[in-house]
């Protein structure tokens, strides 16, 4: 059988690859050294990707270059040493997964294989290729299943292989399914054809979704073979792991001892030392007396070991000194390190990587260390909500970085906005600073609520605003930094995830110039922001209606609410920090319409009705669908509503509710949950054009029968579980965001979301009966128990 597939005449398969990454989560070992250049055993990465796809008689390749390109280039020269011809396609400013390949299309003639550069696997490429050709899609995904899916890009697919949607490190109540996006593709010439030259474009956040966007066909192709990448620490010691067991049969340099032991050339072991396998000692390693190397031991070369010391269960890279009696397990040591005598250095649950500062390292044959130095490990930050940073991830320089992180996530900007809650002057000061830095043209809001500062990103033009707040949730009191888009809402997934990976480059990057400021009259906001919310209103019904009502909220929210009530003569009470029970008191004695307690940033509040009564968020939503559904209909006053027209209100409340609960924010809400000030004016009207009090409103709508049930799901097995039902419900109506929503052929839906933090899945049905909805949502948790059981 021929190794070589050709496309047209003369035209074999070529393959590409991406070896332009930066490794940000291995630093700081790729620094110095790009991440497909660090050593498995005693050879680079990437050297065992060429030799696979030799293997598969794959010869003509490209490798796109960006980090630190001569240590690749030095290393692999034209190939000729390893039987390939090899060309090289360098980026002058990083273009991400995508745009390196537009950079290479000048390669590209037809079909063509994309691999990673840190990925090591035993993928039959022959089988991948011909799979490709009988689907003839635009794109083949080569996927993979996993029980840690959440921690890759997820791919969710028809029966047939046809790729509907690719969700790039899911947080875990967006798994929907267990198979993995490896990084490994094989597209088609036309795909450039999406693509634009010298713009940064990823291939599973960007390229892929505008593919799917153009109903162009991706399937995918479901790999049993040996896979992994190594660009996290754990990931990079389970693929050494792997190599020493013998788990992916790649060839190992270095003599074979017994008991899966592996030596270098130049290997000086003293007696009474001892070597368990599987481990590897690499070229030029000294090994002194008394010393245990092993298990799952790598010392890739030039290492010394001092006497009495052990080594298990860990990486030290090049030219690493281990003093005397020393101990280092669940750890990789960066190159150049001397570790001092009787030292313990490790972890006892997970793998840690070591280095210190440049200036401390070994040079010119001595060692400059500070044992008061701590080791630098790397940190991320993660989003706990959709656009949010909390402040207990940050420290005093994050702020630096974040401007920075701006900088590139907004690159073509003008101008972005600014403002924050009543107790975060301080830190929206500091982020001010370096977003000036950074060259941004900042419009300084000071002291405002959120929805000034969405309003006015459209409304100004900006690019962007950043947002300062504060949580006040029982003796929880922390500061957080939200993102906006040039929509006015928060960043989106996939915006989300870019800023993260710039946030960990923690780099900063200063601009020639330095931006301007300008600092926002308050009066102007106020005034130009009341009259966008009054514009809509019926405004004589509510003039005429003499309303009284109670706020509860910071000064910095009254003033804008006491402003709303002048204009429409209601009469307002206006109270601060007044508790829930005193509040309740105070709606009886003064016989208002309704109250409100607002946040200080105006964007979660709480509504009461006549009687006291605390109004959950889906009898606040009624109200708003209420009275939307008679304006629509052009009424003044209730008189009818039909069951269809019952239903789909329904239906609506329900739907913006759990979007609403399945994440603290969430990009599609209606205004009235997530702005009080429009929220506030909506029931303003509602209360003059109805003469019904809310307690009386809620009593027209017919309860609404949806069932929630959570059932046991342990984490790793969730991915399974979630694509097993939406295979089996392919032919429905099904949409998916956060979980699968599952529309049925005789009315109502159900729900199915993993939850975000504990090993269970929700389960929600709503159906016109509460016994209907009781038996969809029993069908689909049997269904849950069952594939935990496959």
């Amino acid at each position: 059988m021929s190794l070589h597939f050709k496309r047209r005449e003369g035209s074999e398969l070529k393959a590409i690859i991406l070896a332009g990454g930066e490794g940000m989560r291995l630093r700081p070992l790729t620094y110095r050294t790009p991440k497909p250049m660090l050593p498995l055993l005693n050879k680079p990465v990437l050297e065992y990707m060429i030799e696979h796809l030799k293997h598969h008689g794959i010869i003509d390749i490209a490798i796109t270059l960006s980090h630190l390109p001569a240590s690749i280039k030095d290393y692999f020269g034209d190939g000729s040493r390893w039987g390939v011809h090899i060309s090289y396609f360098l980026e002058e400013l990083p273009l991400g997964t995508a745009g390196a390949l537009r950079n290479a299309q000048s390669f590209i003639e037809g079909p063509c294989l994309v691999v990673s550069g840190d990925a090591l696997t035993t993928i039959d490429f022959n089988e991948s290729i011909n799979y490709h050709r009988k689907k003839n899609g635009i794109m083949t995904v080569i996927t993979k299943k996993s029980s840690t899916p959440f921690r890759y890009g997820t791919v969710l697919s028809r029966l047939d292989g046809k790729v509907e949607k690719v969700i790039e490190k899911p947080r875990k109540h967006e798994v929907l399914s267990d198979y993995i996006n490896t990084g490994i593709y094989i597209i088609e010439r036309d795909m450039l054809g999406y693509m634009k030259d010298n713009t940064a474009m990823d291939i599973s956040l960007d390229l892929i979704p505008l593919l799917l966007f153009e109903k162009q066909p991706i399937y995918h192709y479901l790999t049993k073979e040996y896979w992994i990448d190594i660009g996290e620490v754990d990931h990079y010691y389970k693929a050494q792991q792997d190599l020493l067991d013998r788990t992916c049969a790649f060839s190992i340099k270095g003599e074979v001892m017994e008991d899966r032991v592996w030596i270098g050339k130049d290997v000086y072991i003293e007696e009474d030392a001892t070597v368990r396998g599987p481990a590897f000692i690499g070229d030029h390693t000294i090994v002194r007396k008394g010393a245990i190397i092993g298990p799952y031991a790598v010392v890739t070369a030039n290492g010394i070991v001092g006497a009495d010391s052990c080594i298990k269960e860990a990486i030290l890279l090049s030219d690493v000194f281990i003093g005397k009696s020393s101990t280092v397990q669940n750890a990789v040591i960066d190159a150049n390190i001397k570790l001092e005598d009787k030292k313990k250095l490790g972890h006892d649950q997970h793998m840690v990587l070591y280095s210190v500062p440049q200036e401390k390292r070994i040079s010119n044959g001595y060692v400059y260390h500070d044992d008061d130095s701590p080791p630098l490990f790397f940190y991320h930050y993660p989003f706990v909500v959709q656009g949010t940073i909390p402040h207990s991830v940050l420290d005093e320089r994050s702020y630096v970085f974040i401007a920075g992180a701006l900088s590139q996530l907004w690159k073509k900007y003008k101008k972005i906005i600014i403002g924050c809650e009543e107790g975060a002057e301080f830190f929206k000061e500091q982020m001010v600073m370096h977003l000036l830095s950074c060259g941004f043209e900042v419009e300084d809001f000071h002291l405002v609520a959120v929805p000034f500062v969405q309003d006015a990103v459209q409304s100004e033009k900006a690019d962007g605003a950043v947002y300062i707040g504060r949580h006040q949730e029982g003796s929880k009191d922390d500061t957080f930094v939200q993102f906006y888009g040039e929509d006015g809402v928060l960043i989106n997934r996939n915006l989300e995830w870019k800023l993260e990976q710039f946030l960990r480059k923690q780099q900063w990057r200063k601009k020639e110039r330095i931006g301007q400021r300008w600092l926002k009259n308050e009066e102007q906001l106020l005034d130009r922001y009341v009259a966008k919310l009054l514009h809509s209103l019926c405004l004589p019904a509510i003039i005429g209606a003499n309303l009284r009502v109670i706020v509860s909220a910071p000064a910095l929210i009254q003033k804008t609410l006491k402003k709303v009530c002048a204009e429409l003569n209601v009469q307002c009470l206006l109270y601060q920090d007044i508790n829930e029970e005193k509040l309740i008191m105070e709606i009886k004695r003064a016989k208002v319409h309704f109250a409100i307690k607002v946040n200080g940033s105006g964007s979660r509040f709480q509504l009461f009705d006549e009687t006291g009564g605390k109004l959950t968020e889906t009898q606040s939503l009624i109200l708003y669908m209420f009275h939307q559904y008679l304006i629509q209909n052009k009424w003044l006053h209730f008189s009818h509503m039909n069951e269809t027209d019952l239903f789909s209100l329904r239906d609506k409340v329900i739907h913006a509710s759990l979007r609403r609960n399945g994440r603290k924010k969430w990009l599609n809400t209606v205004p009235f949950q997530t702005n009080a000030f429009y929220a506030f004016c909506q029931l303003l009207e509602l209360m003059a054009i109805q003469f019904l009090a809310i307690s009386q409103i809620l009593a027209i709508v017919p309860d609404i029968h949806v069932v929630k049930e959570c059932v046991f799901c342990p984490i790793d097995l969730q991915g399974r579980v979630m694509r097993k039902i939406l295979e089996d419900v392919e032919g429905h109506e099904v949409e998916l965001i956060e979980g699968m929503k599952i529309y049925h052929s005789e009315g109502g839906w159900t729900l199915i979301m993993p939850d975000y933090k504990l090993s269970v899945i929700n389960v929600y049905s709503e159906a016109k009966e509460s016994f209907i909805a009781q038996e969809s949502s029993a069908y689909f948790i049997n269904k849950i128990k069952e594939y935990q059981r496959m």
